[in-house]
């Protein structure tokens, strides 16, 4: 929970159950889509936003210092966030050469929470008013795992179709095709991206745990190897 002051009115603001948190999401996005094309709706959505989340009518907020209008949003924009760190909300980079693509023929305000509550409904048997109440994080981790379980199981069944797989008439075999996954998937959360960046870890052997013989090196590094050494190389090709 954090407290915003308004007009020397103080609000405690606490992340909204699922329902309630997309309406607000939905008008934060539009309030950030104005902000980047600098239009007058700015102000409005800024407003509209803070009175759906503190449930005051927009009008008494007009009269608010601007300073404590953006400081008010800034903290309850961080408050609702979700917390735990999932791919299928993280951002991803922007196509800038992309053109903006138009909404489709049955798009509706509320389509998200009702998409949103019918893949849960469908999933696990809850009624509206349940998924309505669930926390923010707990949505979004189990659609994840449902949109996952969904792709997994697309990429299996499409693995034993026969258009899955394509003849390359140089090693005379037959290659798998993978499905195209959804570029959330493509996108690592901060901890794998995390755990990816780390070094590899210099592992000590101790001479009595080293096989015997000669090693071989990879392809690349072995014919460096007998360049240089010419004639008198070394190691010996097998075949």
């Amino acid at each position: 929970m954090v407290e915003i002051s308004l007009s020397e009115t103080v609000y405690s603001v606490t992340r909204p159950k699922l329902r309630k948190w997309l309406s607000i999401e939905k008008l934060r996005t539009k309030l950030t889509e104005s902000a980047e094309k600098k239009d007058n709706g700015f102000i409005d959505y800024l407003l509209s936003y803070l009175s759906a989340l503190l449930g005051v009518p927009a009008v008494d907020l007009e009269d608010t210092p601007w300073y404590e209008i953006i400081e008010g949003y800034h903290l309850s924009a961080i408050e609702c966030s979700p917390k735990l760190d999932l791919s299928i909300i993280s951002s991803g980079k922007k196509d800038d050469d992309k053109p903006e693509e138009l909404p489709d023929p049955w798009e509706y305000d509320e389509r998200l929470w009702y998409s949103w509550c019918s893949i849960l409904s469908k999933n696990f048997g809850w009624t509206i008013e349940y998924n309505a109440e669930l926390d923010v994080d707990d949505a979004i981790a189990l659609i994840q795992e449902v949109e996952l379980d969904s792709q997994f199981r697309k990429e299996w069944e499409w693995s034993l179709t026969e258009i899955a797989y394509k003849y390359e008439k140089s090693t005379k075999k037959s290659v798998l095709q993978k499905l195209p996954r959804p570029s959330w998937m493509k996108r690592a959360s901060k901890f794998v991206a995390k755990e990816i960046q780390k070094p590899t870890p210099t592992i000590r052997m101790r001479p009595s745990f080293v096989p015997a013989g000669v090693v071989l090196k990879d392809d690349e590094e072995q014919n460096k190897t007998v360049e240089s050494k010419g004639n008198n190389s070394s190691i010996q090709s097998i075949g």
